[in-house]
């Protein structure tokens, strides 16, 4: 359920992100509003790649080291912006 709901998510903030950015001057070239269509080809193969590589990573790993693996990376996402806070 939760992949299902980022999916729409997803689509509907890039979607409003082409509704925001029709008519904006200086618009990049092959762009729809504010999403550009060439850096969204260049995502699509890494993503397709890159994402059943993932889930049989996650499938090898035990329950706490995943666990523990992502709260240490929780911290240090967080650690870091509170220090670009400061800055």
């Amino acid at each position: 359920i939760a992949s299902a709901t980022g999916l729409v998510v997803g689509v509907v903030a890039a979607l409003g992100y082409v509704w925001q950015g029709q008519g904006v001057p200086d618009r990049p070239a092959y762009s729809l509003g504010y999403v550009s269509l060439l850096v969204f080809a260049g995502m699509l193969p890494t993503i397709f790649i890159g994402a059943p590589l993932g889930a049989k990573f996650n499938n090898r790993l035990n329950d706490n080291t995943l666990k523990y693996t992502y709260a240490a990376f929780l911290l240090i996402v967080s650690a870091d912006m509170i220090f670009k806070l400061t800055d």
